[in-house]
């Protein structure tokens, strides 16, 4: 009877060693897949937030390029090309959004250069949408939830 006991407290210490039972592997991976689930939106909603600079940073720089263009000209430019940009509609220097002038009333007083998220993005799904300065600075439409301008 001794001998009895002494070989099955050796297959359990056997047992225990080999590792875990396909039970517990899936149950760990259940709560990977849930915990993956819940955060996945969350990663993709600040991964999105931070590419918001990719076109706060090309409009800017368009903005400045206008100022620039105004200063010699006395109106500002209806078009990249006229700015030094490669193209009349081109993507920021990231790629996630695509920009372009849009046409206004009166160039000498005013300009609206716009970003718009480039399809093939995932900055296509972004709440904030395209963006948009002016002369008068960010265009209220364009998005028109001030939060989406602050990084």
């Amino acid at each position: 009877m001794h001998r009895e006991v002494a070989d099955s407290g050796a297959r359990w210490r056997s047992r225990a060693m080999s590792g875990m039972s396909l039970i517990e592997v899936l149950t760990v991976m259940a709560i990977l897949a849930i915990l993956a689930a819940i955060a996945w939106p969350s990663y993709t909603d600040v991964l999105r937030k931070g590419r918001r600079m990719d076109a706060i940073t090309a409009l800017q720089r368009v903005q400045l390029d206008q100022e620039r263009y105004r200063a010699v000209h006395h109106r500002y430019a209806q078009r990249l090309s006229d700015l030094g940009w490669l193209a009349d509609e081109v993507d920021s220097s990231e790629g996630y959004y695509r920009i372009r002038l849009q046409e206004v009333a009166d160039a000498r007083v005013d300009y609206r250069v716009r970003a718009e998220p480039k399809s093939g993005t995932d900055q296509i799904n972004d709440a904030c949408g395209a963006f948009a300065l002016g002369a008068q600075g960010a265009d209220p439409d364009a998005p028109a939830d001030a939060a989406c301008w602050l990084h």
